[in-house]
């Protein structure tokens, strides 16, 4: 059946063959479950099983599309799949959100080489993955995101490679505008939140 293949692929994409048989998988992984098992640790978002919540949501989700597409229930399909596009989100902005923090420390403690740390490039990649997403909802932000993690690499300014606040406000801004996608889902790292009302 083309339905439970699509979904089969799209569970495959979302966690790769590299976790394991294990519960929660292992730290061995490349796709974006390792991505939401490595970010929930500093965004505080880990369950108490130590995977990622996120991670959970997306398997329980998974599950709940399998069961519909077995009984042939189209809406709410449709419902769950929208579901898992926004979840979809929240490694990739908490990525994002994370290179930039680091980019920060290493630029203004200068302690790698800016074109050879691992955070710049990570950074690069992950802020493309969310910028059209980003953009559908706030140009300015989705420009400000660039122009600290896009513009300029592999050798950007100090100045503009270190200025994770100006990311951090971007996406706490665009994520207020953003349906279906909940802002506690992403956490907080910093001690910054990304919620209306969290403090900068």
């Amino acid at each position: 059946d083309e339905g439970i293949t699509n979904l089969d692929t799209a569970a495959a994409y979302y966690t790769g063959s590299l976790e394991g048989p294990a519960d929660g998988g292992s730290f061995d992984g490349n796709l974006n479950f390792f991505l939401a098992r490595r970010m929930c640790i500093y965004f505080d978002t880990c369950s108490q099983s130590n995977n990622a919540l996120i991670n959970e949501r997306m398997i329980s989700l998974f599950y709940s599309a399998q069961g519909e597409l077995d009984t042939q229930a189209c809406v709410p399909l449709e419902r769950t799949v929208t579901q898992i596009d926004n979840a979809l989100l929240v490694p990739l902005i908490q990525g994002t959100l994370f290179a930039a923090w680091q980019n920060s420390y290493y630029f203004n403690n200068q302690i790698l080489i800016p074109s050879t740390q691992e955070f710049l490039p990570e950074g690069y990649v992950l802020a493309q993955s969310v910028l059209p997403i980003v953009a559908n909802v706030d140009v300015d932000a989705a420009n400000e995101i660039k122009s600290v993690m896009v513009d300029d690499f592999p050798l950007p300014t100090r100045e503009k490679a270190s200025n994770h606040v100006a990311v951090f406000a971007a996406v706490k801004r665009a994520l207020a505008k953003m349906d279906g996608v909940d802002c506690k889902q992403i956490g907080s790292i910093g001690g910054q939140g990304f919620c209306p009302g969290d403090a900068d």
